[in-house]
């Protein structure tokens, strides 16, 4: 009994951290900011082409949306998946139609749930 008890604990408690890898991936491809501000944690540092800034939620989503009106993907494919205790570290190649770019994000566990802490995009 106790075991089927720890088995659904450890379900719940996977299934509460889990990021949808697949959805950021798909937002990042159609440029769709909002989408994957619904994953940033409530201050997020942003890395663009080396600046980097501590946001809110709110101004992370501007400062990406920014960037995508600049820069209308194209393709985005994902090269790497780094699981890591408490944190998880993606890495990417967006096409635009201004060059391309690698997007890294790492993942911080908070309130239960995986949340993006940290945003790069940098010059391929």
């Amino acid at each position: 009994m106790l075991s089927i008890l720890f088995s659904i604990a450890l379900t719940i408690t996977s299934f509460a951290q889990n990021i949808d890898n697949e959805q950021v991936a798909t937002s990042l491809q159609t440029g769709n900011a909002g989408e994957i501000a619904k994953h940033f944690s409530s201050r997020i540092e942003i890395s663009i082409l080396g600046e980097s800034v501590n946001y809110s939620r709110d101004a992370a989503e501007k400062k990406l949306f920014e960037f995508f009106d600049q820069n209308a993907p194209e393709r985005y494919t994902q090269i790497e998946d780094h699981a890591e205790v408490k944190v998880d570290h993606v890495v990417g190649i967006l096409s635009t139609e201004s060059g391309e770019y690698e997007i890294s994000y790492y993942l911080i566990t908070a309130h239960e749930k995986h949340q993006i802490n940290h945003l790069i995009i940098k010059a391929k």
